[in-house]
């Protein structure tokens, strides 16, 4: 797949401005996207730093790089969507997610651990929380939203000081 410039992409953000609420960019191209960001910061539209990693989960230290990075860039929202190999990635995501760096974070892992990470992440305070509103899933393990939806509804209060 190919995948667009950033002045393709800024175009085609630009119509949607008037009527979006949130606007997600990826943190790597937040350089090249900076005169988006100016305009979303001007319009009083948060945009969430994102960030994907379709081969593993990175390791603590990127992942805490990385939320620092969105922040200083004045993102409202970090997220990371990372495989899931072992449950050692889950662990370190969900381990991520509950440190407090200043920034609401959203984590959810991809693969055939992807359905347990978005359960565990929600509880440990993702903020937001993908599913797929087609007929099929837009990344490897995404539920449905309404499969997605039931599971987090069902899930017991967890309270983080208690530990994982």
């Amino acid at each position: 797949m190919v995948s667009a410039t950033a002045s393709e992409r800024s175009r085609m953000l630009e119509p949607a401005l008037d009527d979006a609420a949130w606007v997600d960019i990826e943190l790597a191209s937040a350089a090249e996207m900076a005169a988006m960001l100016q305009r979303l910061r001007e319009r009083g539209i948060p945009w969430i730093a994102s960030a994907h990693d379709f081969l593993k989960t990175p390791d603590r230290e990127h992942l805490e790089l990385s939320a620092e990075r969105a922040k200083e860039l004045g993102a409202a929202v970090f997220k990371i969507a990372a495989m899931i190999r072992c449950p050692a990635d889950l662990v370190r995501l969900a381990e991520f997610q509950l440190l407090d760096q200043g920034i609401p974070k959203s984590t959810m892992g991809m693969g055939a651990l992807a359905p347990v990470s978005r359960l565990l992440c929600a509880q440990c305070g993702s903020v937001l929380n993908y599913g797929f509103l087609s007929t099929s899933p837009t990344a490897p393990g995404q539920w449905s939203v309404g499969q997605l939806k039931a599971a987090i509804k069902s899930l017991p209060e967890f309270r983080p000081e208690s530990g994982l």
